[in-house]
């Protein structure tokens, strides 16, 4: 079914206007089966967690060496000890990162370069924030 925010945002939107019973006609039943035993077996456990840690603390070392970032904290699910399922992402909050970018690369695309599992999300935390943004931050993070 997709795990993007889109993705996310489309199935809702058919959800709250036709119904669940419209909404699970537009896929093959096979489909729906295939994705709940994917969302399933992707739930979270401790490894995944350490393997997420470990991704997170080499992305900061990174965002620190190549772009003089200041801070980097890890915010989301697993800051928060929450089940890691198949809709989470790799959020990562950045002060001090530089205004101007290097030669062809952001470092959003140096970040995505780097890696697609997990998927992994920069907020700059010290920049203006989404309603989105501020509301992952409030609710806390921890540092990397």
């Amino acid at each position: 079914m997709g795990g993007r925010e889109g993705i996310q945002g489309l199935i809702g939107l058919l959800l709250k206007t036709f119904g669940l019973l419209d909404v699970v006609q537009l896929a093959h039943p096979r489909d729906w089966v295939e994705s709940l035993l994917k969302a399933q077996s992707e739930n979270a456990n401790d490894e995944k967690r350490q393997v997420w840690w470990k991704v997170a603390r080499q992305q900061a070392q990174f965002l620190r060496d190549q772009f003089g970032v200041t801070k980097v904290a890890m915010v989301g699910a697993l800051a928060q000890d929450a089940p890691i399922d198949y809709w989470s992402k790799l959020i990562l909050a950045v002060w001090g990162a530089p205004d101007v970018q290097r030669p062809y690369t952001s470092i959003r695309d140096a970040v995505s370069q780097m890696n697609s599992d997990p998927e992994i999300q920069l907020i700059f935390a010290d920049q203006a924030l989404t309603d989105t943004e501020a509301q992952i931050m409030a609710v806390g993070w921890v540092d990397v």
